[in-house]
């Protein structure tokens, strides 16, 4: 520390005590515009920082504010590009895995299991996307993305599970 830094009482706070922007928000109280909150977003999700935007995602859909659909698809595109299968199902089931065909009637509903199946294929529950994609295969209610099935089929080949690979194929071109 310089002597004029000494003598005016300044000392300088480390980095790390600096308080988030979502902090800062949370204790002045001040209330964001929902294009605030779907900027962070946008950005956590591009950043690949799928764990922070699901929080966040997470946090804001408690509150019941809007957030535009684009938005909460690119957060669960990011949680399926960054292998986050964990993330993926804890945000799908806490707001958008409702009550039967309450869901279903959600227009998120789709594009948000079609996301949560890969991104748990991809993150290594491959039981779990296998799961999933019977269900979805199942239910005519629900529109099967055929990106799914290749991402599925990829990572089953991936693991050594030509078969499943293989059956995940064979589905697709059924449909």
């Amino acid at each position: 520390m310089t002597t004029l830094g000494m003598a005016s009482g300044y000392t300088k706070q480390p980095s790390n005590t600096v308080p988030s922007s979502q902090t800062q928000v949370r204790v002045l109280k001040v209330e964001l515009p929902p294009e605030a909150y779907e900027a962070a977003l946008r950005t956590l999700a591009t950043a690949n920082q799928a764990d922070y935007a699901a929080k966040l995602l997470g946090q804001i859909l408690d509150k019941a504010a809007s957030i535009s659909n684009d938005v909460i698809l690119e957060v669960f595109g990011a949680c399926s590009r960054n292998r986050k299968a964990e993330t993926a199902l804890s945000l799908y089931n806490a707001h958008f895995a409702g009550p039967g065909e309450d869901a279903k009637r959600n227009p998120l509903y789709a594009p948000i299991y079609n996301a949560v199946i890969r991104a748990c294929a991809r993150g290594g529950k491959l039981d779990e996307a296998l799961s999933m994609l019977d269900v979805l295969v199942m239910d005519d209610d629900v529109q099967s993305e055929g990106r799914t099935f290749d991402v599925v089929a990829a990572e089953c080949m991936f693991a050594g599970r030509q078969d499943a690979g293989l059956e995940v194929l064979e589905m697709r071109d059924y449909l």
